[in-house]
């Protein structure tokens, strides 16, 4: 009993050693084994690159790498099988630069982008992939080089058959959710 009592005290020490957040001070990185696979938890507020080395037996070279991860969040691992992963460090993420963040809003774009155009034999087919009625503006362009706007109106997860003419293509240049 007494063994017992003088090892919980130990750890109560060592507990009340440690950083508030209970971690090495400037790492934010922890590493969590769930349900077989390693997991980092970046603990701190801010976007972390966190440092680990996975070790493999055998005696080859261990694999090395940095991940980056956003404030208060997780990433899954990719190692598969056995093996030893421990974290070196981590430090702040480098701000985003204006090109990173151009290309960020152009895949934002896109994924809001609910309105796809397909060729039939008879005409074309526009398809709303997303939950709601999108309201969009489709150009015609003719062989003379002439262009008409039309709009159309899609209802959410349906299509739309839009028949031939003497137009060689068609676009659609604005799409917004339905109004009211």
């Amino acid at each position: 009993m007494r063994a017992l009592i003088l090892m919980f005290a130990g750890l109560g020490l060592v507990w009340l050693s440690m950083p508030s957040d209970g971690f090495a001070a400037g790492n934010c990185g922890r590493l969590v084994r769930a349900q077989g696979q390693d997991v980092i938890v970046n603990t701190c507020g801010t976007c972390q690159n966190i440092h680990i080395v996975r070790s493999r037996g055998g005696g080859g070279l261990p694999d090395v790498r940095t991940f980056r991860i956003e404030a208060k969040s997780r990433l899954d691992l990719p190692f598969k099988g056995f093996g030893s992963t421990r974290i070196t460090g981590s430090d702040e993420c480098a701000p985003e630069s204006a090109e990173q963040k151009r290309i960020d809003r152009e895949v934002a774009k896109a994924n809001a982008e609910c309105v796809l155009t397909g060729q039939l034999a008879a005409g074309y087919l526009l398809v709303n992939r997303c939950t709601a009625c999108r309201q969009t503006i489709v150009r015609w362009v003719y062989e003379n080089g002439g262009q008409k706007n039309l709009p159309v109106k899609i209802d959410a997860r349906s299509s739309v058959n839009v028949p031939r003419g003497t137009e060689i293509g068609l676009n659609v240049v604005h799409e917004e959710p339905c109004s009211g």
